[in-house]
């Protein structure tokens, strides 16, 4: 499950990549990684909070946490592209350059997404059961 989801997330950063260029491609994976770290630290603070007003179980609790989480923080990140995408374009259309090395940091970001599955896995449980069965990470792992 977790291989698929890697696989299309690889797909889109690198057209994202090349039909965006790499300033909206950087914003976008500073982003998503910021994101991510922010949900991963916190889910459990969160979690514990949403506790004293749900009675639902851990895992749905830090499922909801780290989705509330991650879903204003990459908002914040959102906003900022679509300002600098208006300035961007209001100034000149996107070179070549632009858009290859906006493939190439697409495929960086895919690589460093995957090493932050790795590292967060051995704090999270969830994640290190999805993350266990998943070639395109035991690809990606340097333990061997």
């Amino acid at each position: 499950m977790l291989d698929i989801i890697l696989l299309l997330f690889f797909i889109y950063l690198v057209i994202a990549g090349l039909f965006n260029g790499f300033t909206q491609i950087f914003i976008k994976g500073l982003g998503f990684l910021t994101a991510g770290y922010l949900g991963f630290s916190f889910t459990k603070d969160l979690s514990a909070y949403l506790s004293r007003y749900f009675n639902a179980e851990k895992v749905i609790l830090d499922f909801v946490a780290f989705a509330l989480i991650f879903i204003l923080v990459f908002s914040v990140f959102l906003l900022i592209n679509s300002i600098v995408k208006k300035e961007l374009k209001s100034r000149k259309k996107l070179s070549i350059m632009d858009k290859l090395t906006g493939a190439i940091a697409g495929i960086l970001i895919f690589v460093i997404c995957v090493y932050m599955i790795k590292e967060f896995s051995k704090k999270n449980e969830t994640l290190r059961e999805l993350s266990s069965k998943s070639r395109i990470v035991k690809l990606f792992s340097w333990e061997r």
